[in-house]
């Protein structure tokens, strides 16, 4: 079994621990920057909590309430100029998954010299320590190193993140919650579950990781009905505010699937609650996973106390309601859109990006566009520098489209019709190129023509498309 399990951020989930936890606040520093949306740290008791305790720790402290739902690039650049202005020491962040990850911004930015696109090259070696007290039920983000910012230049979501962003503590009170409405106790609790889940069918899960998932699933099986029929008491809450910190500790170690990358559109342009948005998905996504992943889902299924998949989705479509129709020029500009995520290596299906980069390493071996192994690494560089800039992760493009191609390389030159036959063995072995919601005929589509050129490399990362499709029907 191969695994690697890290947890940075201390955990403390206990009634009254804001209040009750002076050192945590004292250890940090005399001078902090809240930030946090405009009303609901006030309207739950949150804030007040934090402001007593800093008051009594004479902790000097500037408040920034302007973070948005889904904050932009340009809201946690302001928030960093407030930081900065009152040379806060550390940023405590209060609220749903916007003020938390806005909070991780500010602290990199506050923390450092550089432009504010410098987030996404996840490039930078420190940043002040957070505190995040959460107040609902939902990402997780108190336990992920992850910020997803609105890119309005983009016209969709993206995420940054690495080690130095996971927030120092995470202090968890089901008090804050209990004055969720209904509607955002449903679209955070299903936000919750979708990170167990996705975690749980992701191609990253290890078994420490489906350990967590499946104890989650199993206390949000628990919750399932209640949240069906409107009856969320204080114990229910409790239980979901635990599934939503198990959910931000499996995705900090798997990362989350296509789900996520496809709800950014819908919530960007349709103003759909992230949450709602990622269940509205969650049909399409797992017909086309289920005969790969049965045995799991079966599994989910009967946590929840499901008949089957379809029993599942029916009931959540009850508890969410329907998608929205999308035009047919709406399906292709999301499925652009969606490729900008770094979701897609944790899908079965592959990475898009490293799917490129191979595909691009096909086109250079065949084509004899380089000589030896030296020029064909070089050339490479060049490759992956192109492919960073314009998809913005370069985390996903630097994996196993890389390791394919050093492979590929250090083998003596074959000709093109063995050169294809290894590389297809290769594909097979490693699911590299198994593309997002796709099939083996979809790799083979791609890779058995002597030339693989741009438009046929774009046409394969537009396979995404079709899950797209599928909310029509």
């Amino acid at each position: 079994m191969n695994y690697k399990w890290k947890l940075p951020t201390e955990v403390i989930s206990k009634k009254q621990c804001v209040i009750n936890n002076d050192k945590v606040f004292a250890s940090l520093g005399k001078r902090a920057i809240i930030v946090t949306g405009h009303y609901s740290a006030k309207s739950c008791g949150a804030l007040e909590d934090v402001l007593t305790v800093c008051n009594r720790n004479g902790i000097e402290v500037t408040v920034f309430d302007e973070i948005e739902n889904n904050p932009s690039l340009e809201t946690v650049v302001k928030g960093s100029e407030a930081a900065k202005a009152c040379q806060a020491e550390f940023v405590i962040g209060i609220g749903g998954g916007s003020p938390l990850d806005a909070a991780k911004a500010i602290a990199v930015l506050a923390g450092n010299e550089m432009g504010a696109l410098e987030l996404f090259k996840n490039q930078f070696q420190t940043a002040l320590p957070i505190i995040a007290i959460p107040t609902t039920a939902g990402t997780g983000s108190e336990v992920t190193p992850y910020s997803v910012i609105l890119r309005t230049d983009m016209q969709t979501k993206v995420s940054f993140g690495n080690e130095k962003t996971f927030p120092a503590y995470a202090l968890i009170d089901s008090k804050y919650i209990c004055s969720l409405n209904r509607n955002s106790t449903v679209n955070t609790a299903v936000d919750a579950f979708t990170h167990v889940f996705e975690g749980y069918l992701c191609n990253r899960a290890t078994v420490l990781s489906d350990a967590l998932a499946m104890d989650a699933i199993r206390v949000f099986g628990e919750c399932f009905e209640a949240l069906l029929t409107d009856k969320v008491t204080e114990e229910i809450r409790e239980k979901l505010m635990y599934v939503s910190l198990m959910g931000g500790i499996v995705i900090a170690h798997t990362g989350v699937t296509i789900v996520h990358g496809m709800g950014y559109c819908l919530t960007y342009f349709k103003e759909i609650p992230h949450g709602r948005a990622n269940g509205l998905l969650l049909k399409a996504y797992l017909d086309y996973i289920y005969d790969v992943k049965k045995e799991k889902i079966d599994l989910v299924m009967q946590l929840l106390h499901c008949r089957s998949r379809v029993d599942f989705t029916d009931k959540l479509e009850g508890m969410i309601g329907k998608a929205p129709l999308l035009s047919e020029d709406e399906v292709e500009q999301y499925t652009e859109l969606t490729m900008l995520q770094g979701a897609h290596g944790g899908t079965f299906g592959g990475n898009p990006v490293a799917c490129a980069a191979a595909l691009a390493t096909i086109d250079v071996l065949q084509n004899g566009a380089v000589e030896n192994a030296a020029a064909m690494g070089e050339y490479f560089k060049n490759e992956l520098e192109k492919l960073a800039a314009a998809f913005q992760c370069i985390g996903e493009v630097r994996g196993l489209g890389l390791m394919l191609a050093i492979e590929l390389v250090k083998e003596e030159k074959l000709p093109d019709s063995e050169l294809t036959a290894k590389l297809k063995e290769k594909v097979l072995e490693k699911n590299v190129l198994l593309l997002t919601c796709g099939t083996y005929k979809n790799v083979i589509r791609f890779i058995a023509p002597a030339t693989v050129t741009k438009e046929e490399i774009h046409m394969a990362l537009l396979t995404v498309r079709e899950s797209l499709l599928e909310l029509q029907k």
